[in-house]
This record gives C-alpha cells, structure tokens and sequence, in this order.
C-alpha cells in the first residue's frame, strides 16, 4: 500500500498488515465468483457464510416489521431499547432453556457479533494479558480480538485431541497452555458453541467443567453461540445459559446466521454480571431502524417458531442433498492440520466435489 504524507497512527496502520493469509482474501475478491456456466473456473470463497434459506420466508414477513413512525426515527438508547431487551429476553427464554430466566436486565445489545467480541475483550483485559481460544476457529477472530487490544492472544490447538469437546480431552490441553504462559496473566477462554468451523458442540457438563476451570483461575468464560439454532438432525446442543449462573460467564448471540440478518447489524450480550454489563453498555450502539426491526421480530415468539420449524428442515435437506451418495464424510472433508499439503489437498477435494454436484446436476436436467 502507497505510503501517505499523512499516514493513520501506527497502531492503526498495523491493521494494515495483518499476513498472507488477509492479502489473499483481498485478492480473492477482485476476481470473478464461481458460475457453472459464465464462469466455471471461478473462484467460490469460503471465508463468510451466508444463509440463504430462508430469504422467501423472511422477505414475506419482513415487511410487516419495516413501518416506522416519527418518533421511532429518533435518538434510540445505545444498549438497545426496553423493547427490544424484553423481546430478547423472551427469546432467550423460550429457545435456550435457561437454568436461571433471563430478565432483560441481563441483556445488552451492540452493533453486531464482531463489534461485541472487540469490545468484550476490551472490558475483560489488562494491557499485556492473554486470551485463549481453541483453534480451528474463524479466521477472523484473532483479528476482531485484539486489533484495538493490547491483548496476547494464545490459540489452542486441538486438533490432536480425539473428542475436543468434552472435558476428559480439553481440559489438560488448556492446563497445559497455561502452564506454557505463566508469565502471563490470562483473562478470559473463548468459545464458539456450535464450533465454527468443526461443527461440534459442547454438552452442558462440559460447559458447567469449563466455566468452574476458568473461574479457579480468576478468567471469564465468554461463549458465542451464532450458530446455536442452526442445529438438526437431533443434533444435541447445550447452551452456556442451561448451567447455573456464574458471574464469569458471558453469552454471545446474533441474529446474522440463524437468520440471514447480518444486514441489521444487531447482536447480544447475556452477562449477570453487573459491572461487566455497565462496562459494555458505555461502548455499545446500534441503529433506531434494527433496534425497531429485531424487537418486533422477537416478541413474535410463535412466529419464530414457524421460522425454526421451517427452517430446520430445509437446512437437513440442503445438507444431505449435498453429501449425498458421498458417504458420511460428505461431497469432501477439510482436514485441519498442519502438513504443507494441506491446502493444496483440500483445494483438489473441492474441485472434485464441484465437478461431482456439476455432474449430478447434468444427469438431473
């Protein structure tokens, strides 16, 4: 990138650099996407997900939702309005089974899941702590962790671990880390439940384990659950909210998967945690328009039910219709690990895959 005369400040230009890795996303989206017939050799860029599932459904009765009056198109409060709390609340309650109800009280609302989990980080850390978190894990949160933190992030490997998600394999691992970095104060352990990207999900003992391991050592345990309802199958799921309350413990949520709505840049936090909540709700914000939009969606609980009973389905079908005739390991697996090969393996198992669905799709027309 050309130099200016008047450059940003070096913290900000640091973000400017952040490896090959990000160079190669921004290349990537100069070049033309994947079309079996404009574009055949295109590329198709997994680095975001995007759910298109439900967009005839939401586009039916999203409208009902967009009519706003004078007053609604005013200053609205920075954490989110009472309504769209006690809307949220209400959701909480009625789709995670909390062991404790939550009260709107416990909620705050920001500008989306990424601008949470930066200034989270941000209200749980000293300068010079460290944050752990298990990887594999998106790309992006390293990134959205610590580029305005003076945090040491430390990412856990566990891909040598039979069954990450349980505690009989991940506990040790996380000892051991700590053991690695004593000279470190570490703040707080990072999850995604669902994981994102090996798809598995903690079980509640796991969970209550791991929130009483982070608070015997003083560290908060913060859970991002976006993927939460987008399970099926029987799929068995626990959220950080079915385990009795902690004050360590904070929950993350947003409605840009399960839902599509990643546009009304609106997400959750769910901490019983007073001083934590008032620490974040100096920092949150979020626009009239979505606060009005996700209120009124969320206190039409039976509503959202016919969202979730439609939606399941469709996601079960959308997925064994892609792995099928594949074998359990569907259309290609992508192995985690650190051989040299790795990408260049899964780039051709990809490729294969694409020619297989291109195949399928001849034979079907």
């Amino acid at each position: 990138m050309q130099s200016s005369t008047f450059p940003p400040s070096n913290r900000a230009s640091a973000t400017l650099q952040q490896g090959p890795a990000w160079n190669l996303i921004q290349q990537v989206k100069q070049q033309p996407r994947y079309n079996p017939k404009s574009h055949p050799d295109g590329l198709i860029n997994l680095s975001g997900t995007i759910n298109n599932l439900m967009a005839d459904w939401m586009s039916k009765h999203a409208k009902d939702y967009l009519q706003f009056t004078t007053s609604e198109l005013s200053y609205s409060p920075l954490a989110g309005s009472n309504e769209l709390l006690e809307a949220a609340a209400g959701f909480f309650n009625r789709f995670f089974h909390p062991a404790d109800p939550v009260l709107a009280d416990h909620v705050l609302a920001a500008n989306g899941v990424t601008s949470l989990i930066n200034i989270i980080a941000w209200v749980l850390y000293n300068s010079g702590d460290s944050i752990l978190y298990t990887t594999p894990n998106f790309y992006m949160l390293d990134y959205n962790l610590g580029v305005r933190n003076n945090i040491i992030t430390i990412p856990i490997s566990t891909t040598s671990i039979k069954c990450p998600f349980n505690t009989a394999g991940l506990i040790p691992v996380l000892d051991s880390a700590i053991q690695s970095h004593s000279d470190i104060s570490c703040r707080m352990l990072f999850l995604c439940n669902p994981s994102n990207p090996q798809k598995g999900c903690y079980s509640k003992e796991t969970l209550k384990a791991l929130a009483a391991w982070c608070a015997e050592r003083n560290m908060h345990l913060v859970v991002n659950k976006i993927y939460t309802i987008s399970t099926f199958d029987n799929t068995s799921f626990s959220s950080i909210l079915t385990i009795p309350v902690r004050q360590n413990m904070h929950c993350l949520y947003s409605l840009s998967k399960n839902f599509n709505l990643g546009s009304a840049r609106v997400s959750f936090l769910v901490s019983r945690n007073l001083q934590i909540r008032a620490a974040v709700s100096k920092l949150t914000s979020l626009t009239v328009f979505s606060d009005v939009f996700v209120s009124r969606f969320l206190s039409q609980l039976d509503l959202v039910q016919d969202y979730l009973d439609t939606y399941r389905p469709r996601l079960a079908e959308a997925y064994h219709h892609t792995f099928a005739g594949h074998g359990h390991t569907g259309c290609f697996q992508l192995v985690f690990t650190q051989e040299p090969r790795a990408t260049e393996l899964a780039i051709q198992q990809i490729q294969a895959a694409i020619n297989k669905l291109d195949e399928r799709k001849r034979l079907d027309a």
